[in-house]
């Protein structure tokens, strides 16, 4: 009786493994995903990119010779951080004003989440003089706390606030989206 058992286990897995077809669930070549883009691996864990989006505003405290603006806080809010605290900084890097009026600018940025956590980046960005509108991408490089191992971007679009009285470029709105990678 055993053996009889034993036999018929043996020939209905034998059935079955010549007679199944290696088929997908889900087939993701033709996807627009790229898993090895979209899921970050790391010692601690898979950190899965997940969007992010945001509306801040960047305002300018101080000015260099020729009146550009060189420091500043930053207010808003951001998905996965909340509204943003006063410790919220930019402070510029570089400025390249050709050609004008166009203006080509890279900032670093720090970004202070509602409960403390730090995330920062370097901001890359495009301002007409003319239109006032604005663009650019912040790109997330390093944080602290749940974003101590943060990739990611978010493009963003807006516009310039301009001193009626000085003409000087007192702030920016942005808007955003994009996607970020996190210890969650």
């Amino acid at each position: 009786m055993k053996t009889k058992i034993i036999f018929l286990a043996v020939i209905t897995m034998l059935f079955f493994f010549t007679n199944c077809e290696k088929e997908t669930l889900w087939d993701h070549s033709e996807s627009n995903i790229n898993l090895s883009e979209d899921i970050h691996t790391s010692a601690i864990g898979i950190h899965k990119l997940v969007p992010i989006i945001g509306e801040i505003y960047i305002g300018v405290d101080a000015y260099n010779e020729f009146g550009l603006g060189t420091r500043g806080k930053i207010q808003g809010k951001f998905s996965h951080l909340g509204k943003l605290n006063e410790t919220s900084s930019w402070e510029n890097e570089s400025y390249d004003l050709d050609p004008f009026p166009i203006i080509e600018y890279v900032n670093s940025i720090s970004f202070s989440a509602a409960n403390g956590d730090l995330l920062s980046g370097t901001f890359y960005g495009t301002l007409d003089l003319i239109s006032g509108k604005s663009n650019g991408t912040m790109v997330f490089e390093e944080g602290t706390g749940r974003f101590t191992q943060v990739s990611g971007a978010i493009y963003g679009e807006g516009f310039a606030d301009f001193d009626p009285g000085s003409g000087l470029l007192t702030g920016l709105s942005l808007k955003g989206a994009g996607e970020i990678s996190y210890k969650h």
